[in-house]
């Protein structure tokens, strides 16, 4: 069963999962950001920096930074220059694949190892609303984009109630807003 895929996942910790997801999807193809467009993002040469071709968000899968247990939002301009965070983080080799619900457990396992200091604002902002839209709500992405993560991670009602009670569970937490 799916649900028991996932809660075996929330059993791994960080480090497993990481290696398990780079097993089963593969190696990032490219940077997240472009080299030098970062460089010049970071001296203050131009407002925004070029993305690398890594994406497979047409398959249904994100892109998650390896070191999130370490900076907040590394994908942000404005966090990156808060954070001052050097390029190297920004690798191929710092990022990994993963469909929704494994973001969203990647962002519950930070959560838990660096106690709450990193993780915690994207998954209660962005990932869990998300999980709870899209499967506890059952309220399909209209954005035509989004489809792919949608069937990619494809959870019944009652599977979602399972999964996100697990996670309040082990974060030993509710997070229940919407």
């Amino acid at each position: 069963m799916i649900i028991d895929y996932y809660l075996g996942l929330l059993d791994m910790d960080y480090m497993k999962l990481i290696n398990f997801l780079l097993s089963r999807y593969g190696y990032v193809r490219d940077d997240y950001f472009k080299k030098t467009s970062y460089n010049k993002f970071m001296r203050g040469e131009i407002k925004s920096i070029a993305k690398g071709d890594y994406a497979r968000f047409n398959e249904g899968l994100y892109c998650h930074h390896i070191d999130e247990n370490q900076f907040k939002n590394m994908s942000n301009a404005n966090y990156i220059i808060a954070q001052n965070i050097p390029f190297e983080y920004q690798r191929k080799d710092r990022l990994v694949y993963c469909n929704l619900l494994e973001h969203t457990i990647l962002h519950a396992l930070i959560v838990i190892d660096t106690q709450g200091r990193f993780g915690f604002e994207g998954l209660v902002k962005y990932l869990m609303p998300t999980v709870m839209e899209w499967y506890l709500f059952e309220k399909v992405p209209s954005n035509k984009r989004l489809f792919p993560a949608y069937i990619k991670s494809f959870l019944y009602k009652d599977e979602a109630e399972i999964v996100i009670e697990a996670i309040n569970r082990k974060l030993n937490v509710k997070i229940d807003k919407y």
